[in-house]
């Protein structure tokens, strides 16, 4: 089973992509270990302590952005596919961040359609 990180500081959030990932009708019955992060440094933390397939990564979260934590985990698992996902786009990520959106293996802007969430994590993973 594949397991899948899901990082965003907002408990709604994540439980909408749990849920999402969950669904048996989206997810073509593939089932997925999924694992939570409240924050960028909790997903490090996660990446050296147990196996992730794939990460979904919320941009914007106290203690470590996601940009920050995306960084250091392609530093350590270089092919670990992450899948950004933010409320801004990808001009004003790279204006306010100074980071290109293509560093991620895919980047999404909320509000994320299910469909295509799943499409491309089947791809990823």
């Amino acid at each position: 089973m594949k397991t899948i990180l899901i990082v965003d500081d907002q408990y709604v959030n994540r439980l909408l992509f749990k849920t999402i990932l969950s669904s048996e009708k989206l997810t073509n019955n593939i089932n997925y270990n999924i694992v939570e992060a409240v924050n960028g440094q909790e997903s490090v933390d996660l990446v050296n302590e147990i196996n992730v397939d794939l990460i979904i990564m919320d941009i914007n979260m106290p203690v470590m952005n996601g940009i920050a934590a995306t960084k250091i985990i392609k530093e350590i698992k270089p092919n670990l596919p992450i899948i950004g996902i933010s409320a801004f786009d990808a001009v004003s990520i790279k204006d306010s961040y100074g980071f290109d959106v293509n560093d991620f293996d895919k980047f999404m802007t909320k509000p994320v359609d299910m469909v295509t969430l799943n499409t491309i994590v089947a791809k990823l993973i």
